[in-house]
């Protein structure tokens, strides 16, 4: 079965403003990964409870595919670990600018 680099869970648009998950999903395509929406993965539990948007509270999961960071079978970085670490760092600095936009 063909896996996601990343699968965005927000319990189906019920834990997080679908704007900013939008947001997520579109600037990891944007760098090339393969992205999922709350397929195989929702948002376990925590996601639920805290995700509250009518109270301007935001939850959303993020699984990684291990594969794009790790040798599974030595458990050590593989050589995409770096692109990840600069990948996810630069999503980070997308999302403080967008966050003051919405």
């Amino acid at each position: 079965m063909a896996r996601a680099g990343f699968v965005v869970g927000d319990r189906d648009g019920t834990t997080c403003d679908t704007r900013f998950t939008d947001r997520v999903e579109g600037v990891l395509k944007d760098m090339g990964y393969d992205v999922w929406r709350n397929h195989p993965y929702k948002g376990v539990e925590i996601v639920r409870v805290v995700g509250q948007p009518a109270h301007k509270r935001h939850s959303l999961q993020l699984e990684i595919n291990r594969k794009l960071y790790m040798d599974e079978v030595g458990l050590v970085h593989n050589a995409g670990f770096g692109k990840l670490k600069a990948d996810l760092n630069a999503l980070l600095d997308d999302l403080k600018v967008f966050i003051k936009t919405v």
